[in-house]
């Protein structure tokens, strides 16, 4: 068949159909089985090859005994159709891959004192075994509402999370009186007779807050502040006692314990998300690569390296 030359479908730019095409016959030599991977009839084919053939202006298959054999003029044509079609599977392989890992923006909440002594110790392996995460974190001693997605999961002390939360039981979080280093005669019997470093009204719903009060001992505070960093900052420069974490106070050479963990104080460090986020990946993965990271400071959160 000629065809005139102002015919379009004279037009010899190969798609990567036709490559296809040529691909899955020359593997499988058979007009029926190609016709079956490519899901279309063995008349399709035969057409399809036949067009680009007339494209190319040359024969690309004979037909003997052992079904439809490559000529030499194809060889090229496969070798390209080969190639693109490898090129074609790696960069799917590569976009399901990046779908697979985790990615996008995750707001975490924390606690100020759990942010500045833990949380910045694990931020660098965090990044590393979650690269395409932008973590948004979120300092503070409020409680933030997750589900007006204030934040998208946060690390909380609570004895027993809420019912509309899911999460993660990191460990038991405990909690002492820690007095300057060279205060040695401070006593859990005389700790009424010193100087105290306490919460300011902003921090009234902690525990640690409530139990100063019932004890009379904020009317002893000569330093009070919304942030419990600083406090603790004051109380490490000697000028006063204060309540603390222990994984504040044992870590800080300046401070000694003057008791056993403080029972009333003992409470649980939880990681939370909203339930309607356990279908994201990036936030089941965040919560259990952040869980595993904070795993080997438990020792520390649970006051098992005492100081006095």
């Amino acid at each position: 068949m000629v065809r005139n030359s102002n015919d379009k479908s004279l037009h010899t730019g190969l798609s990567w159909d036709d490559l296809r095409f040529v691909l899955v016959l020359t593997d499988s030599r058979v007009l029926a089985t190609a016709a079956e991977q490519l899901q279309v009839s063995q008349t399709t084919v035969f057409r399809r090859i036949k067009d680009i053939e007339e494209r190319l202006g040359t024969r690309l298959f004979d037909r003997g005994r052992y079904g439809y054999v490559p000529t030499s003029s194809a060889t090229s044509l496969i070798e390209i159709a080969r190639q693109f079609n490898d090129d074609v599977n790696r960069i799917a392989l590569s976009i399901a891959g990046l779908d697979e890992r985790p990615s996008g923006k995750v707001r975490l909440s924390t606690t100020d004192t759990i942010m500045a002594a833990i949380l910045k110790e694990i931020l660098t392996p965090l990044h590393q075994a979650l690269p395409l995460i932008h973590l948004e974190i979120q300092s503070s001693n409020q409680v933030m509402n997750l589900s007006k997605r204030e934040a998208d999961v946060c690390i909380r002390p609570c004895d027993t999370p809420p019912d509309h939360l899911v999460g993660k039981r990191l460990c038991k979080m405990e909690s002492s009186i820690y007095a300057p280093a060279s205060w040695a005669d401070v006593s859990y019997d005389n700790i009424n007779t010193f100087p105290w470093i306490g919460p300011d009204d902003s921090l009234s719903h902690l525990q640690s807050t409530q139990w100063l009060a019932k004890k009379g001992l904020l009317e002893k505070t000569i330093i009070s502040s919304n942030n419990r960093q600083n406090i603790a900052f004051a109380a490490s420069a000697g000028l006063g006692l204060a309540i603390l974490p222990c994984y504040i106070g044992d870590r800080d050479e300046n401070l000694r314990r003057v008791c056993t963990p403080i029972v009333e104080l003992k409470t649980e460090l939880w990681i939370l998300y909203h339930p309607d986020l356990r279908q994201s990946k990036r936030i089941t993965d965040f919560v259990n690569t952040l869980f595993q990271l904070l795993l080997p400071y438990q020792p520390l959160i649970e006051g098992l390296l005492p100081k006095y």
